[in-house]
């Protein structure tokens, strides 16, 4: 009876360890797919071309200082961002 015992608890050990690989199997996976769609999987794909009534709304000049001054903390932006005479590149 004692041995019985004893592999039963065994047994419920390795389900539960199992169980907890497969969940954090696909706990990553997951995470893969966030990393690879760049936006949620839970979110629509964004609509860029809504953001087309703000072309031409604001000077390159203030576009910088904002940036700059309300924005940001640091100069790491432009390792992203390229601020040219018409427009802004965004780099990936």
């Amino acid at each position: 009876m004692r041995n019985k015992k004893i592999f039963l608890l065994i047994l419920v050990i390795v389900c539960l360890v199992v169980g907890i690989l497969a969940w954090f199997q696909k706990s990553f996976l997951k995470r893969d797919t966030l990393l690879k769609n760049e936006y949620s999987t839970l979110a629509e794909a964004p609509d860029w071309t809504s953001l087309e009534v703000f072309q031409h709304s604001i000077s390159r000049e203030d576009f910088e200082k904002w940036l700059v001054e309300l924005f940001t903390t640091d100069d790491t932006w432009r390792d992203f961002i390229e601020i040219q005479a018409t427009q802004a590149l965004i780099r990936k």
